[in-house]
């Protein structure tokens, strides 16, 4: 059906690394399995994709700082779209903060409504960099398509650029199939034993010692607990030497079935697809209240104030260990990547590409 489309993405890192980097995996997947012509750009290849075709682009000799790097790789793919012409890519769709596309999504908050609200932080040319590179490619009249990860974070966008507000698409997130393989015995409503889950490389936003810190009132308090942490890049030293603490690597394969609860008291995430991947495999979540995946309406999920006092964290793990919620079901790949053609690709292709008449 989808045979004369051709959708390129343009992403630093193709592959399953990260949130950002597996939601262009899995939707590029998608979209080769409904036949759609799928090229990648990118600067580095972590996972092949049968079906698609990838074009590397010159890689920085530098990682940082991020913001030169992210400017390198905007020069790099403007130079070999413009080389290779254009029209030969399709409709191209933009995970960074690149020019000359015609979809954009954005994995996180406007470079002045996130992590950047302290006053020093203006004065740096990080931030002058990235508030150029976003405001370039929202302004940008050949973007007819913004795709935010979550509501909040298209709130967001619409607030700091009104007239966003009319090429917004908010087409969803879905999680990756998960095995419940052999439910933790604990999941019976087995309190006050309990093992508390935190995955995220970005330990430090996804809110790590703050999960510690809580899992440690819930001690105090008499509940026997286990902190499982999945995947936190060089944690701190405080989490090595502390007993209730196990911490393992990052895997695809996330043990969901070890836990009694999610714990994510991010300071900002702009959706959480770990929240979404444990709400498919029947694990109940608690979560900040300036987490994007808040919105979807999940059940068996609980929002509780950045801010709030350990108290009130602990109250909200025992609560939904202790009333346990079905599996949900979520919507999956091969939806969204239709949502997205259907929606978002087909309407820019029929109207920049002679043939498309005849998707």
């Amino acid at each position: 059906m989808y045979e004369l489309l051709r959708v390129t993405h343009v992403v630093r890192q193709f592959g399953r690394v990260g949130g950002m980097e597996s939601y262009v995996y899995e939707l590029s997947k998608a979209l080769v399995d409904l036949g759609v012509d799928v090229h990648i750009v990118c600067e580095c290849v972590h996972d092949e994709l049968p079906g698609a075709t990838i074009h590397r682009v010159l890689s920085p000799e530098f990682s940082r700082p991020r913001w030169r790097a992210m400017l390198f790789f905007r020069d790099q793919v403007q130079r070999y779209i413009r080389t290779h012409g254009a029209n030969s890519f399709g409709v191209i769709h933009s995970h960074e903060r690149t020019l000359n596309h015609h979809v954009t999504t954005f994995h996180g908050p406007p470079i002045n409504m996130g992590f950047q609200r302290r006053l020093p932080k203006w004065l740096s040319p990080r931030v002058w960099a990235w508030a150029d590179l976003e405001r370039d490619e929202l302004l940008s009249s050949r973007v007819a398509a913004v795709v935010p990860v979550s509501r909040m974070i298209g709130d967001l966008l619409v607030a700091r650029y009104p007239k966003v507000a009319s090429r917004l698409s908010l087409v969803g997130w879905p999680a990756p199939q998960q095995q419940s393989s052999g439910p933790n015995e604990n999941r019976a409503h087995k309190v006050p034993a309990m093992c508390i889950g935190f995955i995220g490389r970005e330990w430090k936003r996804k809110g790590l010692i703050r999960a510690h810190k809580i899992c440690r009132q819930l001690s105090k308090l008499g509940y026997e607990v286990r902190l499982l942490v999945v995947g936190a890049h060089c944690p701190p030293s405080s989490l090595l030497r502390d007993p209730i603490v196990e911490i393992i690597e990052w895997s695809n394969d996330v043990p969901y079935w070890r836990m009694d609860a999610l714990l994510h008291p991010a300071s900002i995430e702009p959706y959480g697809m770990v929240i979404a991947e444990a709400r498919a495999a029947g694990v109940p979540v608690v979560c900040s209240d300036v987490t994007g995946a808040k919105d979807h309406g999940f059940s068996g999920l609980s929002v509780v104030s950045v801010d709030a006092p350990l108290s009130v964290w602990c109250e909200a793990i025992v609560e939904r260990v202790s009333h346990r919620s079905d599996a949900e079901v979520l919507q999956t790949w091969p939806r969204l990547a239709e949502n997205m053609t259907n929606n978002v690709y087909i309407p820019i292709w029929n109207k920049h590409f002679s043939h498309a008449s005849t998707v």
